[in-house]
């Protein structure tokens, strides 16, 4: 999509930090884990040309060395749980523009652990070492085709095959239902199609997908921004879903309509003011209805300074089932979601912690789960090459799952330091660390916890991203 708040990324251009694999803007730019990508400065140049032909490789390589601890249980004295590791993904892919009207994308890609071990992420807290373990392989990470002037219109084009799907709001930030870049460590793409048509401001998007977990997907986007909006940057966008044999709480459903809706307006003082939102219906059962709802909203104020910066706060509500007897199940499902703001909490390769609350006490329905956020965003030089964040999150369950009703989650502290490595932003090597303070919900939802255990649960690690 030509448009600046919401896109539908393809390739390498996936969301900095998100996931070890989707890191690389396809225009040439890059960041490091958990940070939003710097304005690229370089495009990819053909390795071969003809008056109806032109490939353009592209590739990726992620490094990661990480140590995190107390993940299963949150008890120091059990070392069990200690994890250190060195990842490695690599990414190699070329796109063929055939001509004006045709162009086609295939990327092979290859991720273990360092030694050729089977690559594991720490999510799943209920086995030592993490359970959720894929073997070493090298995968078809994306093969699709475009038809531009689809039906001999100039604006509609169409996309088929296997495709990374990213419905952001915000440029750079995880999308808020469905993210391919979520939950499949292997392949960051879905296999399916997707047509766009063009009409003045407004953009549809129809779209059909196979995803990971055997469900299928269907659903209409459409993105608005008005010409009078375009100078604050006012950009509307919604979507209607239907989703077959969606997955919730180790079940199948049956069918799921989720209705979303989002706005961002920018303002040239610096604010971005940003909110998105969500409500389910449908059948999850015979005796079983959906009825889950979310929203997520914020600001981010960006100074005129010398030094680049910013500052934000956010506050996001995922609903849960407080009565798993009554027929409705007000669980808000949605596993491809692609918030990453933490690294222990919810990021998709260092943590994800939030993925307990998808399974309430006795595994019948999700608690849901909701936070508050405060960020911080300080460039060290005036080229904005130099970067340090950090953000605190307080987490609570949407639904109580103590005797006491106590919803506390826990608080998370991140902090990290990037550093662009050279003028084009292909290469950033980032230092990162985050604390997690668990509380009384996350002992009773964490299948490894045993009495009260409540040490800190910590995460250090050092990433190189390069991309080409």
């Amino acid at each position: 999509m030509a448009h600046r708040p919401i896109r539908l990324v393809t390739g390498l251009a996936a969301l900095a930090g998100l996931t070890p694999w989707s890191v690389a803007a396809e225009n040439g730019g890059i960041a490091g884990p958990g940070t939003n990508p710097l304005p690229a400065s370089g495009t990819s140049s053909p390795v071969m040309a003809s008056p109806q032909r032109q490939v353009f490789i592209s590739g990726l390589v992620d490094l990661d060395y990480l140590a995190q601890d107390n993940y299963l249980n949150a008890d120091s004295d059990d070392r069990g749980d200690l994890y250190k590791e060195g990842l490695i993904r690599g990414e190699f892919g070329a796109r063929v523009e055939l001509d004006e009207k045709i162009e086609a994308k295939l990327t092979m890609a290859y991720q273990a652990q360092m030694g050729g071990q089977p690559f594991v992420r720490s999510v799943d807290a209920a086995a030592v070492p993490p359970a959720d373990a894929q073997n070493t392989d090298v995968v078809l990470d994306d093969a699709f085709v475009v038809l531009k002037e689809f039906l001999n219109y100039p604006q509609a084009s169409l996309k088929a095959g296997r495709q990374p799907v990213a419905w952001n709001l915000r440029t750079d930030y995880g999308a808020f239902l469905f993210d391919s870049r979520a939950n499949h460590p292997e392949v960051s793409s879905w296999d399916g199609v997707k047509i766009q048509l063009q009409l003045e401001t407004l953009v549809f998007h129809p779209y059909a997908y196979a995803l990971p977990d055997d469900s299928r997907l269907y659903g209409l986007a459409l993105d608005w921004q008005p010409e009078q909006g375009a100078a604050n940057g006012l950009f509307i966008t919604g979507s209607a879903n239907v989703q077959r044999d969606a997955e919730w709480a180790l079940q199948t459903g049956r069918t799921l309509f989720t209705y979303y809706g989002g706005l961002e307006m920018r303002f040239d003082n610096g604010i971005d003011l940003f909110g998105e939102g969500a409500m389910q219906r449908g059948t999850a059962t015979s005796d079983l209805s959906y009825r889950g709802y979310a929203f997520s909203g914020g600001l981010e104020w960006r100074p005129n300074s010398v030094l680049p910066m910013s500052f934000g706060v956010q506050g996001d509500f995922f609903s849960g089932d407080d009565n798993a007897t009554d027929g409705d199940l007000h669980t808000f499902v949605n596993p491809w979601e692609g918030f990453s703001d933490t690294y222990i909490v919810e990021h998709e390769k260092y943590g994800e912690l939030s993925e307990l609350t998808h399974l309430g006490p006795g595994g019948t329905s999700g608690v849901g789960l909701q936070a508050a956020k405060v960020k911080a965003e300080v460039a060290l030089d005036q080229g904005g090459r130099f970067r340090l964040r950090t953000i605190y999150g307080y987490y609570q369950t949407s639904e109580d799952v103590v005797v006491n009703g106590d919803r506390d989650f826990g608080q998370e502290v991140d902090l990290s330091l990037s550093w662009q490595y050279n003028d084009a932003g292909n290469a950033h090597l980032t230092f990162l660390g985050g604390a997690f303070l668990p509380d009384e919900a996350y002992q009773a939802l964490s299948p490894g916890v045993v009495g009260d255990n409540d040490d800190m649960i910590w995460l250090f690690a050092t990433n190189l991203q390069v991309a080409f």
